[in-house]
């Protein structure tokens, strides 16, 4: 069998770009020069143009400056989506920081292990947390706690200050002017992020990404929806739109830099919300409607008023958007695009998005912190095919091999189904102050997903379940994925996860948790013969359980550890 990947690749772009050197901070720099007076940010009623934003990240890096926040060191953002999550990353990146971001919902245990591991000095933060980071500073040493509010940057009143080593984010930038010092990036060496991994597996480790991993992958993801090239210009970036047409009259990509509005609810702590709906939004010059966290009438309605053209998120976003449109009728015709990612999305939702959305290209991509944000994606080009169940091609530069499971060595055929390995621009430097953790994940330039997939003769990858979800029952390779993908065809079921249940003599047996849809009554066994019907024998759910809800990470992924843990309790 042959692999034939160029035959569909994304017509009019490049197998392979050529890559910026530049800092991450370029981004926004290069924006607001371009397009100053464009609406870059809507927070609540207030909106800021490209070239107010960029002011405001000058004034906030002349004041870490003058903290003492110094290039290399790390600082904290704890905020949910909002201008001032915007605003913190851009000015530490600006002046040579490293930004950890923080998932608002830890628990303080889990909040202390990565600022401890992280070694950050600083942290951004909600005044509803202070008294948190109070009792956390002396056993951290924490040199400074900045400190803001939901209304704050909405106010003309200064905020005040606190105790030492606190600070107010709106008095320090409004008490400092916009020229910080500059500094001498090394954009392949210097670390941007320090991010977490979400742990669905095991303590959180801290992924060190570079200055060139984040902009590489971000330039791979935009250039994916808008088509076209980027260049550089006196240290500038700039994107332009492809020239293309497709047969019906309109251009071949669906988004253009320049003109696009998005409501984002995935959350920038994470690598999907931070590359695909920070970085990315910057590149393309897109308005971006904000939402601190998910509340699904007040995101239907800033989709009525701002009319949006791509949206994005993880399964259980459109899960909830489904239903709701189920009920009422709500105009989506100004989207162009939908994205889903952060976790695998059951095909029969894809299949079912797809009908609703007749004129939006609906895409899913594959992606993992450990490579910046995202390793595949079906194209996006009108013209192109997206082949469902698929999380599509590997980006431009970026290479997949399937390997045998057992041992990772042996490279596999075309077909057949093995462990995902990764290899290209965007992969990490390795895991913070873990050298045994990268070696085992990083080998001869390949990142070991620990995903099982396989790669069909056009390219395409199709992502099977996650290694260690892997369960064997009387030897037998079971995935828990294949029996979900089987539940969600009922029309009775909302959600549900599958795990591997201890049980001797079997080794494990699968067992099923199910969130059922209001007014759809169903037994379980009747789900249980439902699955029993489509699958080998040897592959049936044995148990299964009719929950209320099914545990998830911010991201959506669902945390597996949880209900294994659950199960042994």
């Amino acid at each position: 069998m042959t692999l034939r990947p160029q035959e569909h690749w994304p017509p009019g772009l490049p197998r392979s770009i050529k890559y910026p050197i530049l800092p991450v901070h370029t981004l926004l720099e290069s924006t607001a020069l371009r397009w100053p007076e464009r609406t870059a940010l809507v927070d609540g009623e207030q909106e800021y143009s490209y070239g107010q934003v960029w002011e405001l990240v000058e004034r906030f890096a002349t004041a870490l400056t003058a903290l003492g926040i110094e290039a290399g060191n790390v600082v904290a953002i704890h905020l949910p989506n909002s201008l001032q999550f915007l605003l913190s990353y851009f000015s530490i990146l600006r002046i040579g920081a490293i930004v950890t971001p923080c998932n608002p919902a830890l628990k303080p245990r889990e909040l202390a292990h990565q600022l401890a591991n992280s070694h950050a000095v600083a942290v951004i933060t909600m005044d509803d947390t202070i008294k948190m980071f109070q009792e956390l500073q002396p056993k951290l040493g924490l040199r400074l706690i900045i400190v803001t509010s939901a209304s704050e940057m909405r106010s003309s009143s200064l905020g005040g200050e606190g105790d030492q080593g606190i600070k107010s984010f709106r008095r320090l930038i409004d008490q400092a002017s916009p020229n910080p010092s500059p500094w001498r990036c090394f954009p392949e060496k210097d670390p941007a992020h320090l991010v977490y991994t979400g742990g669905t597996t095991g303590e959180p480790k801290g992924v060190v990404l570079t200055h060139a991993n984040v902009l590489t992958n971000t330039i791979q993801v935009t250039l994916w929806s808008t088509g076209g090239m980027v260049n550089e210009q006196n240290g500038r970036l700039q994107f332009t739109n492809t020239m293309l047409r497709a047969k019906a009259h309109h251009w071949e990509y669906p988004l253009r830099v320049g003109e696009e509005s998005t409501v984002a609810v995935s959350p920038w702590f994470h690598a999907s919300g931070l590359v695909g709906y920070v970085t990315r939004c910057v590149a393309m010059g897109a308005t971006v409607v904000v939402h601190p966290r998910f509340d699904l009438s007040r995101y239907l309605s800033d989709i009525i008023r701002y009319r949006p053209t791509f949206l994005g998120g993880a399964p259980p976003l459109f899960f909830a958007l489904l239903a709701r449109m189920q009920e009422t009728r709500i105009d989506l015709t100004s989207v162009r695009q939908i994205s889903s990612s952060s976790a695998p999305i059951a095909a029969d939702l894809l299949s079912t998005m797809q009908q609703l959305f007749p004129n939006t290209v609906v895409l899913e991509g594959y992606g993992m912190t450990e490579a910046t944000m995202g390793v595949a994606f079906n194209p996006a080009a009108w013209s192109s095919e997206r082949k469902l169940g698929s999380v599509g091609l590997p980006f431009f530069d970026t290479e997949i091999k399937i390997v045998d499971v057992e041992n990772g060595i042996a490279e596999l055929p075309l077909g057949y189904e093995g462990e995902v390995c990764v290899r290209g621009p965007q992969v990490m430097a390795g895991y913070f102050e873990q050298p045994a953790a990268t070696d085992q994940v990083l080998r001869d330039g390949w990142l070991v997903t620990g995903d099982v997939g396989r790669l069909d003769s056009d390219g395409y990858l199709t992502i099977v379940d996650r290694k260690k979800d892997l369960l064997i029952y009387k030897g037998y390779n079971v995935y828990p994925r294949e029996l979900e993908e089987h539940l969600f065809q009922h029309p009775a079921v909302a959600n549900c996860a599958v795990i591997g249940k201890p049980q001797k003599p079997e080794g494990e047996i699968p067992k099923a948790f199910v969130v059922l849809k209001p007014g759809y009554p169903v037994t379980e066994s009747e789900l249980l013969a439902f699955v029993a019907d489509r699958v080998a024998p040897y592959k049936r759910i044995r148990e299964m359980v009719i929950v209320d809800s099914i545990p998830v990470n911010a991201a959506g992924k669902v945390l597996k550890r949880a209900l294994r843990d659950q199960e042994r309790g």
